[in-house]
């Protein structure tokens, strides 16, 4: 079976304010993806922050 979980045990999370003033969020396994995505963001005049989640990774189905 395929090992699933992120490689450091964490998730990365870009949350930005959309136009319509909703907040919105994209998950990452990679802090690197993340910082990316980011960046991308920000060339788009949005202001992204990159949060970490730290996780306790148990399967819950079979």
């Amino acid at each position: 079976m395929t090992n699933l979980k992120p490689p450091d045990g964490a998730l990365y999370v870009v949350r930005w304010q959309s136009d319509k003033g909703d907040i919105k969020h994209r998950y990452f396994r990679r802090h690197h993806d993340a910082q990316r995505y980011a960046d991308k963001l920000q060339s788009y005049g949005k202001t992204p922050g990159v949060y970490q989640s730290e996780t306790a990774w148990r399967r819950v189905t079979s």
